[in-house]
C-alpha cells in the first residue's frame, strides 16, 4: 500500500491536532457546578450529629454495663452517670454547635413546608398536645424530669434529616430540641422553630 506525502503529511497534522485538543481538554480549568447550600449544611449537620453519637457511644462503653435484672434505681444511675460523662466531655458545648445557622435556616424551612403541605392545624395541635411550652433549657444539661415529652408527628419526622437511635427530634415550647433519649441530655436546640 502506498501513502503519498501529502496523505501522510495531513495525517501528521491531524494526530498533532488531536493531540494538541487532548492536551488544552487536559490544561483547561474546570469549571465547578453551583453548590446546593442545603445539601452542604444538611451534609454537616449529619457529621456534626454522627460524631456526637461516636462520643455517646465512647462514653457509654466506659460505664459498667447493666445487668438484665437491673433494678429501676441503678438504671436511673446509669443513664445520670452516662449524662454526667457526656456533659464532661462536652464541657464546652453550646448552642449553634449541631444546629448551625445554615442548618437551622434548612429545617425551619423543611418544618414550615410540613405545615404547609398537610393540615396544619392538626399538626400543630398534635405537637401541642403534650408540649410543656416554654421552658429553660440549657444545651449539654439534662432534660427536666417533671417535663413530658411533646410527640413529634410521623408527617413532620420524615421532612426532617434523619438521626441514629439515641437522639430525637422533640418541641419544647416553640422550640426544636435535639435530645438524646438515653442520656436525658440537650444536646442542641433551635429557638422558634414552630412556625407563626
Amino acid at each position: 500500500m502506498r501513502y503519498s506525502i501529502r496523505t501522510i503529511a495531513g495525517g501528521a497534522v491531524l494526530l498533532i491536532s488531536w493531540a494538541n485538543a487532548v492536551q488544552l481538554v487536559l490544561v483547561a480549568p474546570q469549571s465547578q457546578p453551583p453548590v446546593n447550600q442545603d445539601a452542604r449544611s444538611l451534609a454537616d449537620f449529619k457529621a456534626r450529629v454522627d460524631t456526637y453519637a461516636a462520643l455517646h457511644q465512647k462514653v457509654e462503653k466506659a460505664l459498667p454495663q447493666l445487668s438484665k435484672e437491673a433494678t429501676p434505681q441503678e438504671i436511673d444511675r446509669y443513664h445520670r452517670s452516662l449524662l454526667a460523662g457526656i456533659a464532661a466531655a462536652r464541657v464546652g458545648a453550646k448552642p449553634g454547635d449541631l444546629f448551625t445557622p445554615p442548618i437551622q435556616r434548612t429545617i425551619k424551612a423543611l418544618i414550615a413546608r410540613a405545615f404547609a403541605a398537610g393540615n396544619s392545624k392538626t399538626l400543630r395541635e398534635s405537637i401541642q398536645d403534650e408540649n410543656p411550652g416554654p421552658v429553660k433549657l440549657t444545651v449539654n444539661g439534662p432534660y427536666p424530669e417533671a417535663v413530658p415529652l411533646a410527640n413529634m408527628p410521623a408527617d413532620l419526622l420524615k421532612n426532617l434529616p434523619p438521626l441514629p437511635e439515641i437522639v430525637e427530634y422533640r418541641f419544647v415550647g416553640e422550640s426544636l430540641i435535639l435530645l438524646d433519649s438515653g442520656a436525658h441530655l440537650i444536646v442542641d436546640i433551635i429557638p422558634g422553630a414552630m412556625p407563626k
